[in-house]
This record gives structure tokens, C-alpha cells and sequence, in this order.
């Protein structure tokens, strides 16, 4: 496998956020020893926007790591699946997982623009609409369950209550 790991409020805390592109704080708690222990089971990259060198060199400082980085505009590689080195990149590498302080979890659309836009509220037409269509399935389902009763009651014998 291979695993993304966002830089700023991750790896490095960030408390004071971007200032002036300068990586001012310590490692978050846990993070470095964290990126050793997914590292002996698979590769890691860590994804940023700021310049990958100066990631590369606060990383190496603290925690010693292997590190091999790319510089802006140049691809060093497509995919990442080296466990003894520590990728830094500004691409979005292909991974089996993206560890990310603002991610929003993807499972549908509904649910993305419930979570990104929490204020807006839906509109009654769009509760109309969703009402009429579960009123539909479930027409629809009680419809194909009488269908299937009914040709069950026909194949079998009718009997005749004494």
C-alpha cells in the first residue's frame, strides 16, 4: 500500500497557519514516530504546496528520515512504492489512503454539499421531489409484491375451508 500524508496541521502543527510561507512550528505530536511506524509497513509520501526542499530539510532535521523530494515542475516518479525513503512531492500521487486535516470524506454528492455547505438548507422543492420519489419505490415495491403473491396463490391448490 501506499499512504498520503498532508504536511501542514499533520506532520508540522501550523497553529498560526500559512504567515509567510515560512515552517515556523513543531512536528504535531506523535507525527514523526507515526511516519516511522507506517513507513515500516508501507510507502509513504507527504503531499504539500509549500516548497518541497524546505519540507524535505525541516523533516531530515527532525526526524532523520531517508528523504527523497521533488522539486516544483519535475517528476520524479508516477506512483510511490518505496517503504525505506520518504517521498515529498506537491502532486497528488495515486494512494490507498490520504491522511488530511481538511479533507471532507467522499460517499455522495448529497452528503459532500451537506458537509461543505452546512448553512444552506434544501429547498422544499427538493423535498417534494425526494417524497415523490420514495413514494414511488415503495408504490412500486408493494406493486411487484402483490404480483408475486398472486402467482403464488395461483399455482397452488385452493382449499376449500371445512
Amino acid at each position: 500500500m501506499t499512504i498520503a500524508v498532508d504536511f501542514d496541521g499533520v506532520i508540522h502543527s501550523y497553529r498560526r497557519g500559512w504567515q509567510d510561507g515560512s515552517i515556523y512550528d513543531q512536528p504535531m505530536p506523535g507525527a514523526l514516530d507515526g511516519l516511522r511506524q507506517l513507513m515500516e509497513q508501507d510507502a509513504v509520501f507527504v503531499f504539500t504546496s509549500r516548497n518541497t526542499q524546505q519540507v524535505a530539510d525541516w523533516l531530515f532535521e527532525r526526524g532523520e528520515f531517508n528523504i527523497t523530494w521533488e522539486p516544483p515542475g519535475e517528476t520524479t516518479c508516477e506512483f510511490w512504492n518505496d517503504r525505506d525513503r520518504l517521498l515529498v512531492t506537491n502532486r497528488k500521487l495515486p494512494a490507498t489512503a490520504y491522511l488530511d486535516d481538511r479533507a471532507v470524506r467522499f460517499t455522495n454528492w448529497d452528503q459532500a454539499l451537506a458537509d461543505l455547505m452546512p448553512d444552506q438548507e434544501t429547498s422544499g422543492r427538493d423535498l417534494e421531489d425526494a417524497m415523490q420519489r420514495m413514494k414511488e419505490r415503495t408504490k412500486q415495491a408493494v406493486q411487484a409484491e402483490l404480483r408475486r403473491l398472486m402467482r403464488k396463490a395461483s399455482r397452488s391448490p385452493s382449499r376449500i375451508p371445512r
